[in-house]
């Protein structure tokens, strides 16, 4: 156990380092959901996902592929209104 103070919410941060000549992009994280699919894309796919390392404060480390990083836009008011429609009657369907 460590005699460090405990980091805040807010210093539980989510980095992800790219640059234009690599491939690979560097994810640091303390955020549960990201460290679980990234052991599970390391276990599943060792050659585009690799753990680097764990900091005393439970924040991790792993190089993914640059590809795999995503920003999506929200969808459309009108995109929205057409999938509750489709969620709508697919309910009523026996």
């Amino acid at each position: 156990m460590n005699n460090k103070t405990p980091l805040t919410r807010t210093e539980r941060e989510t980095v992800i380092l790219l640059n234009q000549e690599e491939d690979f992009a560097e994810v640091y994280t303390h955020e549960g959901r990201f460290i679980r699919r990234l052991e599970q894309m390391a276990k599943d796919f060792p050659d585009l996902c690799q753990f680097q390392e764990k900091n005393d404060w439970g924040g991790v480390i792993y190089n993914v592929p640059k590809k795999l990083i995503q920003i999506k836009m929200p969808p459309s008011p009108e995109r929205l209104e057409a999938m509750r429609q489709r969620a709508h009657f697919a309910r009523k369907e026996p």
